[in-house]
Order: structure tokens, then sequence, then C-alpha cells
């Protein structure tokens, strides 16, 4: 009898061989490797062997267009069982695959056992009920049952208690209406989440921000509202700065508080709640003229940059790398000032520009950065940047660094550099004029591949490479490794890296010069939200004593020379045109022989006057003498620093979130929408609870996890930044229609 099988998946690009199939009878799926029958599974979307055919198909990054239509199964479902196939505990993977609810240590009884209790644990311990509720269940039925296992179950029983009383508080509304409300205890009720309290003039003594109240469902007492209380989620990591109690430590824990905020340079601090902040640290400097002064003079303390480099390297552990990422990134300056000119890589031009050479991780974490102008090229600033990074970083003298760079880097003078004993570092970069024909298929090929995140952890793009490698011609002690890329479009490029590293293995030369992106990467990440592109402070002094001093000197081309050069090259290329034209077509035309014969002679006119003008003059001298300016960077530098710091505590914080979430199009939205979140702030002796409201409207699963990651906060014991050691804890509030009360407060 023949089966009637219909086919639900068939082949494409993404998927060559693999075809499936279902049994309208029996409605199990059949599946095909080409021509051959790879099994047979049953059709039952509960059933385990159906969701692990799912998931491996899932994970093997076929169409997820394709899959959702032939199977009828959420992507986020796939998904799901995707990330449980690949559990190595078996028991951790059927439970992954089961449907989602709750997990099985909580059975009938303990549901019937919480329903019972929960009332009347909650009416006295708002604050630890659902610790209370879990040491009761393990002391009772032996299970180790997590908070949020029981927290759905909670949540329904609390809106259950919330409802009941719902008549009480109408009928206290009314009350209040009618002006029959107990005076005695009116900082007692709790209307809506809502505290009723006394209109009252405000002391001198109390906080500015105390003219509003907020509570939230799940606990009785006052809350004042703080509108940056998200930023909070950084606590533990701003408290490692230093104490508080140093106007200038709290400054910087100021500045920096303002650019997770988005703040991004002093001028928008005046858009923030300085209440809010004043409250999260204890005391804040509000005007800003002041804190410009205060930036100026703070600038000019080498040992505070130095120990917020420090603090950098120990935040993304700096002692574990030994390779990283040098290039120069520059802002466009549009000012009035005489300033030099470099390469603008934004407007593709030569532009005045003020120049920011950055080192970051092989992560791609920004470490150093140091400012300058275009005096020096990159090339001689760089030999000097090694140097103060070791020294300003604290790495070893002997540690063996390599620094994968900008081809603008490219030359002998500097590759020598490198090569001597003394240097311990190395480099690695793109050959600059390769010829794409030095392929030698005589050589031993060895190949590698590389995998890219596109989406989530799972979803990755695969990149291969062909290469081999030998001795630079041009220098013996220099690997040249000539590389054949094949990006997942299957397109093919022909490059070739040189590097002085003798120890490294090329495959790993290879990795880390095609993901340069992450610096890239980074570059435009500072400029949307940390404002690495601002310029601080617009203060420049000019080219002479005692400036002129602090530089090196060095010899360049006059102007005169290089426009001179510039004439001739003009001149042979249109003369070349035109010897063209008239090789081509030999028909007399008086004007265009002319102009030949016109070409000619000012050819050699101007070579003549080459050979007598000179060459070469005092760079120094020249800017000098032409009245150029030199920006003032110190403040900048400072700035800069702060902001990496910022951006650094943002990705150790955000981490936990991203391997939660695991979805990269919208995470860093959600959490930085997460800690910039308004709240109500409630002050104990030793505990403070925060509550957040985020402005958008999570998905469950979205909530879940956000519940889940400020739980994770709570176990770590974060304390107040204000210096005061009270321990924070963090939950997610319930939205209402009424959440605050507006109070009038007596003008005496």
């Amino acid at each position: 009898m023949k089966a009637e099988l219909q086919q639900i998946l068939g082949t494409d690009k993404k998927n060559p061989v693999l075809t499936l199939y279902r049994d309208e009878k029996t409605k199990v799926i059949v599946v095909f490797f080409g021509m051959a029958l790879l099994g047979v599974i049953p059709g039952n979307k509960d059933h385990a062997l159906y969701k692990i055919m799912v998931g491996q198909l899932y994970n093997a990054g076929l169409k997820r267009k394709n899959l959702v239509k032939a199977f009828g199964v959420a992507r986020t479902t796939m998904q799901r069982w995707g990330k449980a196939v690949q559990k190595e505990d078996e028991t951790e993977m059927l439970k992954s695959l089961s449907n989602p609810g709750f997990p099985k240590k909580i059975t009938e009884e303990v549901k019937k056992y919480i329903g019972w209790h929960f009332p009347q644990i909650y009416a006295r311990n708002k604050k630890n009920y659902s610790c209370e509720l879990v040491n009761n269940i393990k002391e009772v039925f032996g299970k180790q049952i997590s908070a949020s296992a029981i927290r759905p179950l909670i949540g329904k029983l609390k809106k259950e208690i919330i409802s009941e009383g719902e008549e009480k508080k109408r009928a206290h509304i009314v009350e209040l209406a009618e002006g029959k409300e107990n005076k005695k205890g009116n900082n007692e009720k709790n209307i809506d989440g809502i505290t009723n309290m006394k209109s009252k003039s405000l002391t001198s003594e109390e906080p500015r921000n105390r003219q509003h109240a907020l509570c939230n469902y799940v606990s009785e007492g006052n809350y004042e509202l703080c509108h940056h209380a998200g930023v909070l989620a950084f606590s533990t990591l701003v408290n490692r700065i230093g104490n508080s109690n140093d106007e200038k430590t709290m400054l910087i824990k100021q500045w920096i508080l303002s650019i997770l905020l988005g703040a991004m340079n002093i001028e928008q601090t005046k858009l923030l709640d300085f209440n809010s902040i004043e409250v999260l640290l204890g005391k804040v400097i509000r005007h800003l003229d002041t804190q410009r002064t205060r930036l100026v003079k703070m600038s000019k303390e080498e040992q505070l940059k130095n120990m917020l480099l420090k603090y950098n390297g120990e935040l993304v552990k700096i002692d574990k790398f030994r390779d990283f990422y040098f290039d120069p990134h520059v802002k466009h300056y549009t000012g009035e000032k005489k300033i030099l000119k470099g390469w603008c890589s934004a407007i593709r031009f030569a532009e005045k520009v003020i120049n920011m050479d950055f080192i970051h991780t092989r992560e791609g974490h920004p470490v150093y950065v140091e400012e300058s102008d275009n005096f020096n090229d990159v090339r001689i600033r760089f030999k000097k940047l090694l140097e103060n990074f070791r020294q300003k970083m604290g790495i070893d003298a002997d540690k063996y660094l390599t620094y994968t760079v900008d081809r603008g880097l490219y030359g002998m003078e500097l590759f020598q550099h490198f090569l001597e004993e003394g240097s311990r570092a190395n480099f690695i970069i793109w050959e600059k004029g390769y010829k794409k024909d030095q392929w030698d298929q005589e050589e031993a090929v060895k190949e590698c591949e590389m995998f890219r995140c596109r989406n989530n952890a799972t979803d990755l793009l695969k990149y291969t490479f062909k290469y081999f490698e030998r001795n630079w011609k041009k220098e013996e002690n220099i690997r040249q490794i000539i590389v054949r890329a094949t990006n997942p479009k299957q397109n093919t490029i022909e490059v070739s890296i040189l590097s002085n590293d003798k120890e490294k293995d090329a495959s790993e030369i290879i990795k880390l010069m095609f993901k340069r992106w992450l610096q890239e990467n980074d570059f435009k990440y500072l400029d949307n939200h940390f404002g690495i592109n601002e310029i601080t402070s617009y203060v420049s002094k000019p080219y002479a004593e005692p400036l002129a001093a602090s530089l090196v000197d060095v010899q360049q081309n006059s102007g005169k020379y290089k426009a001179l050069q510039m004439n001739i090259r003009y001149d042979k290329k249109e003369l070349k045109d035109l010897l063209l034209q008239k090789h081509l077509n030999d028909k007399k035309k008086p004007l265009r022989d002319e102009r030949i014969q016109e070409l000619t002679s000012n050819i050699k006119k101007t070579t003549g006057m080459l050979k007598e003008t000179q060459k070469e003059v005092s760079r120094l001298n020249t800017v000098i003498n032409e009245c150029y300016f030199r920006m003032t960077t110190s403040t900048k530098e400072l700035m800069d620093v702060v902001k990496i710091t910022a951006r650094n505590m943002f990705y150790e914080g955000f981490k936990p979130f991203k391997e939660m979430y695991d979805n990269y199009r919208d995470d860093h939205i959600i959490f930085r929408n997460l800690t910039r979140s308004l709240g109500g702030i409630s002050f104990g002796e030793k505990e403070i609870d925060v509550v957040l409201y985020p402005t958008m409207n999570y998905p469950k699963k979205t909530k879940e996890i956000i519940e889940q990651l400020l739980e994770n906060i709570n176990t770590t014991l974060p304390c107040m930044p204000d210096g005061s050691g009270r321990i924070l804890r963090f939950s997610l509030g319930q939205k209402a229609n009424k959440l605050f009360t507006i109070m009038s407060w007596d003008k005496k």
C-alpha cells in the first residue's frame, strides 16, 4: 500500500540536500537526505523527537521563514528547542523541551500550600515574602525552589488580594474627597499604591525632589520619585572608583552617571534632574560653569587620569590580554582657528582635525586614548604612545604585546622599530600595494574558519580562509601571510598580511586582522552614545614658546616646492592626454597643437624653478611663521577617559542581560531603556528598595528576563553610591493608571 506523502520542506540555497514529507494518513514526518531515507519522526508537536528535529534544523541555519511555514511553530519556540538540543545533560535537555509552565517541583500540594499561606505572609511581610515562602516550602516539603519559579503563582494571588481591597480603597477616596480622612494616619494609608501625605512647606533640610510621593503595589511605606533610578544598576561598578566624600571622585561619578543617562557633554547635563542625581550620590555640583571650572583644574592632574585608566584596565581585565588594536580616530574641527589639517575619513578630504589615538583589547573594549594635533605623523606618535600605554596601564616592561594596526602606519622605518630587540612589541598590518598574482599552488596551503554572530548566539555567519606563509621578500624577519578569504556570500578576496610575531599561529593572526571591525564598530558606538567626538573645549594656543619647546621638530617639503610639484603633475597629465589624441587622430588641430607647445614650455620652466627652490624646511618654523594654533586638549583627554569608563561600565553591566536575552538586534536598546528608567526609592536604615518603571511595555518573556536580571543584581548586594553602605534591592514595578499624587505645598 502506497503512502500518501506531501512535501512540507524542500531544498534551497541554505538547504541543498534535506527534504521533508508528511504522511497524510499516519501524520508522521519522513526525512530524506538526498535520495536516502534519513528517518521517520512522529508528527505530534508535543513529542520530544519532533522538537529535537525542528531544533536541529533551526541550528543548521535553514531559512526561518520556511521552517515556520513547514511546522507551524513560532520562531522563538524553535530557537528555544534549538538551544535545548545543544545541552550536554540529557535531563536538562528534556526539561527545556517540555512545555513552559511550572517546574515539576511545584506539585499540586505545593500550590495549595502557597495559596493558603501566602495571604498571611504577605500581610505581615511585604518586602521579603518570597524568601519567607521559599524557606517554608523547603522546611515542609524538603524541596529547594527558587523565588522566580513561584513568581507567576504569587502574581495571581497578589492580584486577587488587590481586587478584594478595591472597594475599601474606593470608599477611602470618597472620604478624602469629603474631607473625612483621618489626619492622624495620613502617612500610613495607601490608595492605588499612592501614599497620601500631609501638605506642608518644604524645609531646607529635605531633598528638593521630595515634592512627589510614589509607592508600588508590592510594598507599603513612602517612596520618593527618582527620575534616574535605573542608573543604580551600575552602582557596584561606580563604587569601585573610590570614596564619594572626595569632591573630585564625586564629580567623576557624577559625570559618569550623566553620560550613562545620555548627557554626552557638560552642557547637556542641564537636561537631567540634579535632585535625583543628588539622591543617588549624596552631593552634586549643579552649576554648569562650576563644572567646567573644575574640569579645567582636574585635567591638569595626571594622577587622576592615570587612576581612571588603570580602573578601565581592571574593568576589562587587561592583564589577560597580549593582543590589542590600534587605530587613529579623528574629530573634524569646524571652528575658525587656523589649525593643522589631516585626513578626515568622515568627509573623505584633508581638513582641520583633532587626533584621538585609541587602543582597544582584542574583544573590542577601549582601554587607552591620547589626543593630539597633526604636527607629528601617526607613525611618530605611535612610538611614543606605546611607551605611555605600558607605563600608565602598569604593564610589565618585559611582556610582549602584539598590535593590529591601521594601514596608515605602513612604513619600513616603523617596521624596523618593532624589529629592535628592546621594543617588546609586535605588529600585524595589511601589506600596501599587494598584487594579486602571488598565490603559489606549490606552497603548503592551510585552511581555517571564523564565525561571526548575526542576530543571536546561534545565528552564525561562516568565513573561510585558505593561506600560506613565507618570509617577506623586502625583510626576512617579517612574516608574509597570503590569504584567500571567502565570506558567507561566497565572495573571495586575496590579501597579504605582514607581521613580526614569530610565536603566534598564522590562523590566529588572520582572525585578529579580520576582526578589526570590532574597533571600527566601537568608534561608531562611542560617537553615538558616549559623545567621544565632542570637543569639550575650544581653547587654543599659538605654536610658540613655551609650547614649541615640547615639540620635536621635523623637516618637511616646503609649500612652494609641493605646489611646483603639483603643477608639473597636472601639466604632464594634460599633455599625456593631448599627445594620445594626436596619435590616434593625426588631423591638424591648431588649438590642440598650440596647447601641447604651451604645456611643454610650462613643464620645462616649472622644472627649472623646482631645482632652485629649497625642498625641505623646518615644520616648527613654518607653523610659527604662518600663525597656526594648537587646540588645548587636556580637558578633552580627561573627559574622554571618563567616557570610555562609562562605556566599559555599560558593557560590563550589559553582559548578563545580553546572554539571557540573546537577541542582538535590540538588546542594547532595551537594556539602555531599563537603566534610564524612573522609579521609586524607599530608604531604610540598612536597605534601600528601588522600584523601576521603564517606559517600555515588555512582552511576557522579556519581562521575566528583566526580573531575573534584577534578582541576580540583588544577590551581589549592591551598595548605594552615596557612600552610606546601604544595600540596594531592585524590583520591576507594576504600572497603574494612578501612579503619582501631586502635592500642593505652602509657599510660606
